[in-house]
């Protein structure tokens, strides 16, 4: 790692803001008073703490809704969209016709 052009940049050379992040993520949240956690239940609230920071909840829904219907059904919920779609919210377009035919 050349350092020099790293700190003329700007760029960070430290471990400082991932520390940063981790104690902000992870240690804050999971050292509150009171608080004990199992490993499954602290996985979890880290990765939905994860997915909120980065802002990807949208994301996150349209995968746990897709999940959920794929253990549900045993199909995609895409193919159950593509195939349930209404006629009427496809926009057809007419051909030209081809004269002389």
């Amino acid at each position: 790692m050349d350092y020099a052009t790293y700190l003329r940049r700007g760029r960070p050379i430290g471990t400082g803001m991932v520390e940063g992040a981790c104690r902000h993520l992870v240690k804050d949240r999971m050292e509150q008073a009171g608080m004990r956690w199992t490993l499954p239940g602290a996985e979890a609230l880290l990765a939905l703490r994860a997915v909120n920071e980065n802002d990807d909840r949208d994301d996150f829904h349209a995968f746990r809704r897709a999940q959920r219907h794929r253990h549900l059904y045993g199909t995609s919920l895409r193919s159950q969209i593509l195939v349930t779609a209404p006629a009427a919210s496809v926009a057809w377009r007419t051909l030209p016709s081809v004269s002389g035919r």
